[in-house]
């Protein structure tokens, strides 16, 4: 588990930094890999079929870190569901669902999992790092910025 923030340029030979350490991507990153969902492979493999869909060049260590490229991905493969957050939607944001975040000006992008906690307004609490390693401390809608992306897993079968 990530117990603190990385705060180095990102980049490791490899693709991954140790264990304890990481930013919010890496969160999701191993979350699904504990799964069986490599995307470290299927980021780098996309953005060499597809580069004009990605703003980056195929680096394996690096690309299925950036929350941008993560975007790309989750929008082309996994099920996009409501972004909204109100009481008709409400429901549909279940533990295990990954949300993104659109660019603070000048800063970065965000990701995280929304957890099966729910805050006092009945909001799903988010699994994220963003600043002192894995936490549930905020709600889906208390993150800085707009949400740009909420997906799912597409099914228990998934690959690619």
């Amino acid at each position: 588990m990530v117990t603190k923030y990385d705060r180095s340029n990102g980049y490791y030979a490899g693709g991954n930094p140790p264990e304890n350490s990481g930013v919010c991507s890496d969160v999701v990153i191993r979350a699904l890999g504990d799964n069986g969902y490599d995307l470290q492979e299927k980021i780098f493999d996309d953005i060499k079929k597809f580069p004009a869909e990605y703003s980056d060049t195929p680096d394996k260590n690096i690309n299925h870190r950036r929350v941008k490229n993560l975007l790309v991905f989750f929008k082309k493969y996994f099920v996009s569901l409501p972004k909204e957050v109100n009481e008709n939607t409400i429901s549909t944001w279940q533990a295990g669902d990954i949300v993104t975040y659109a660019q603070i000006p000048g800063r970065l992008w965000h990701v995280g999992i929304v957890s099966g906690q729910k805050n006092k307004r009945g909001v799903p609490m988010l699994i994220d790092n963003h600043g002192n390693g894995t936490q549930v401390e905020i709600s889906i809608t208390d993150w800085k910025s707009e949400i740009s992306g909420h997906f799912r897993i597409p099914d228990k079968n998934f690959s690619l």
